[in-house]
């Protein structure tokens, strides 16, 4: 995910290669859990669709088992 997007894009924009490519370039268990945390929250309050949601959470959770 680059910061220098053009045109800058929104987060409910970004797509799973972005999360992933992220995701993958910062090591740690804190920036895994807040990721798990946000997309619970955007689930919850209708800000992303459930699948969409659903597929976030799943690799998060492959993520956290390969670190």
């Amino acid at each position: 995910m680059s910061l220098e997007s053009d045109p800058p894009r929104g987060v409910l924009e970004l797509t799973l290669a972005d999360i992933e490519t992220y995701v993958r370039g910062k090591p740690g268990k804190q920036l895994l859990t807040s990721f798990k945390r946000f997309v619970r929250f955007l689930i919850g309050t209708g800000r992303i669709d459930y699948a969409t949601g659903e597929n976030l959470s799943e690799f998060l959770k492959q993520v956290s088992k390969a670190t």
